[in-house]
């Protein structure tokens, strides 16, 4: 539902939970990391982050390692920092590339959106875009698709696709974010 919010005092409160095993903390923290990055809260994701690093590198768990450094390729997007996104989603990919899964996939959606931020007039960026949104159609994956338009929307301000989206979702959180972001 987008409730981001919501869901971050529950996520401390799992993180700092008693009789959790490394993987189970390490896994609310990327939870927590996302909450973070969804809500805007830059240093807070940063800080986590560093630490998810720090302890999947020395854990081997090469697929939250991915995982944390897809979240702060989001984050350095948000802060228009394209090359430090870029080398966050390069090792992401290469961490996850074994996967094969939603995980890579949504390195290379990812991609796609910073480029669109880039350029959002670039025929080839938007056909990229369109490739990962049909995609996203063909697994089922709705969020995906509804992504792609909320982040097409937003870099190129077209107010028609804007509308789609805002009409198009039944989560009420979902379209304040759209009102913050246009």
């Amino acid at each position: 539902q987008w409730r981001y919010g919501d869901s971050v005092p529950l996520l401390q409160a799992y993180v700092e939970s008693h009789g959790l095993n490394d993987y189970q903390r390490i896994l609310g923290m990327l939870n927590l990391a996302a909450a973070y990055v969804h809500e805007r809260r830059g240093e807070a994701a940063a800080n986590l982050l560093k630490q998810l690093l720090a302890e999947t590198k020395q854990l081997n768990l090469f697929t939250q390692q991915g995982n944390a450094h897809e979240l702060l390729a989001q984050l350095t997007i948000q802060k228009h920092q394209w090359r430090e996104a870029e080398q966050h989603l390069n090792q992401a990919q290469t961490l996850l590339r074994q996967t094969g899964g939603l995980d890579e996939f949504f390195v290379r959606k990812w991609k796609v959106i910073s480029r669109l931020f880039q350029a959002p007039d670039s025929k080839e960026v938007n056909h990229d875009l369109l490739a990962i949104r049909k995609e996203a159609g063909q697994r089922c994956h709705w969020e995906t698709v509804r992504e792609c338009d909320f982040h097409s929307a937003i870099a190129t301000q077209d107010e028609r696709i804007a509308l789609h989206v805002y009409f198009g979702t039944p989560f009420h959180e979902y379209r304040e974010r759209l009102l913050r972001e246009m």
